[in-house]
C-alpha cells in the first residue's frame, strides 16, 4: 500500500467542502436540537468563515490522502506565525467512509 499526502484539486475541495458542511450540519442537529435547515445555515456560516477564499484561503492547507493514487481522504490545517512562531492546527482529518479500517489514516 503506497499512501500519499498531497494538496487537494479544486475538484476534490468540492467535494470535500460539501462532506464538511453536511458532517457540521448533523453534529449541529445533535448536539443543539437544530432543525436541518437551521443546522445547514449555521454550518455554512461556520464553513465559510473559517474557509472565507474557499481553497484559496491563506494559512489553510487542504491536503488529500491518497492511496495507489486513489482519493481516500483528506487533511485540513490552519497555521499562524507569531514572534517567530508557526503553530499549526488540526481542524479535521477524515478517511472516506469506504475506505476506512484499510490502515490509510495510520498510514497518513
Amino acid at each position: 500500500m503506497s499512501v500519499t499526502i498531497r494538496k487537494m484539486t479544486s475538484d476534490e475541495f468540492a467535494r470535500f467542502y460539501a462532506w464538511s458542511v453536511e458532517s457540521q450540519t448533523k453534529e449541529l442537529m445533535e448536539e443543539l436540537g437544530l432543525s436541518q435547515e437551521e443546522a445547514s445555515k449555521e454550518a455554512l456560516k461556520e464553513i465559510s468563515e473559517m474557509l472565507p477564499h474557499g481553497f484559496h484561503t491563506e494559512h489553510t492547507d487542504l491536503m488529500t490522502v491518497a492511496a495507489d493514487g486513489e482519493n481516500v481522504g483528506f487533511i485540513w490545517t490552519l497555521y499562524e506565525e507569531s514572534d517567530g512562531q508557526k503553530q499549526v492546527f488540526l481542524c479535521d482529518f477524515a478517511i472516506w467512509q469506504p475506505n476506512r479500517r484499510k490502515g490509510y489514516g495510520a498510514a497518513a
